[in-house]
């Protein structure tokens, strides 16, 4: 059960753990999501190394490139770029149909694909949280009351 706050209560979820082959769904979307993250975290790795050989002066680095901005890029971190996109469209497919992302997730100003998919892949079943307060405290995000007096900020 979810509170009239949250703006969930005209979504009906049929069955929110499956899609249509019967596979999972979390499953699938953590799977695509955490690879997402993982291919985004070693190209921006990558794009650093670029970034400081080409700040060195290495000259050896013959496959680094100056796009039209004049910033370096590399094929590999074009490909990994590519591969980004990929994994985006499987995403946004996933997701296509999905009444707890078309109805209230898409509508969310910063919410994109990658991060509504997380939500839902993480959560699973949004219905184990009767309010939106203990899913803030599920994602870690509740206050925490101040227990000793003196570490209080706020008086």
């Amino acid at each position: 059960m979810v509170t009239k706050n949250a703006k969930l209560t005209n979504v009906k979820l049929e069955d929110p753990t499956q899609i249509g082959d019967g596979f999972p769904l979390h499953s699938r979307t953590r799977t695509l999501v955490e690879t997402y993250y993982d291919v985004q975290k070693l190209r921006i790795a990558l794009a650093g190394r670029v970034f400081q050989l080409e700040a060195q002066g290495d000259i050896s680095l013959k496959e680094a490139n100056s796009d039209s901005d004049g910033k370096i890029t590399s094929p590999y971190v074009e490909q990994l770029q590519h591969i980004e996109e990929s994994i985006k469209k499987d995403i946004k497919q996933d997701l296509k149909g999905k009444p707890i992302y078309d109805e209230f997730l898409s509508k969310v100003h910063g919410m994109g694909p990658v991060l509504s998919a997380g939500i839902i892949a993480y959560v699973e079943d949004i219905s184990k949280f009767p309010t939106v307060s203990r899913l803030w405290a599920y994602a870690g995000l509740h206050v925490v009351p101040c227990l000793k007096r003196e570490n209080c900020e706020h008086d």
